[in-house]
């Protein structure tokens, strides 16, 4: 099991009374979800302070993606090109929400930051092992 993705753990029930003969979820027991890496190897819920960015840039949609246990990289699509000062403060904020003074590596998108693999848009994501 990949332990950085989101799974979800749940129990079936009976089929459901609708008629479709389909099974229905009796109880979701729980789940993970991507977990930020510390060097250490501990891990925790990244709390990435995204909704302050704002207060910092024109900044219209992000995404952090830990590459290794030292670094990460911080995608955004934005409205005009920040400015030295504003990656900094950007920087700051990232690295004190997370907990670590991580590495950040900033790429920039035009219209928007593609979808995972899956279909799916995550705010953050860890590919560190």
């Amino acid at each position: 099991m990949n332990k950085n993705c989101l799974i979800v753990y749940g129990v079936f029930g009976e089929k459901c009374a609708c008629g479709r003969g389909l099974k229905v979820l009796k109880i979701i027991v729980g789940r993970s979800r991507n977990m930020l890496l510390l060097p250490d190897g501990s891990r925790h819920w990244p709390l990435v302070g995204c909704y302050r960015y704002r207060e910092i840039a024109p900044i219209r949609q992000q995404q952090l993606i830990q590459r290794d246990r030292e670094m990460v990289e911080v995608r955004l699509v934005v409205d005009v090109p920040l400015t030295s000062e504003q990656e900094r403060q950007l920087s700051d904020l990232i690295k004190k929400a997370l907990g670590y003074p991580f590495e950040l590596k900033f790429v920039y998108f035009q219209e928007r930051i593609p979808l995972g693999s899956r279909g799916k848009f995550e705010e953050f994501a860890c590919e560190a092992q």
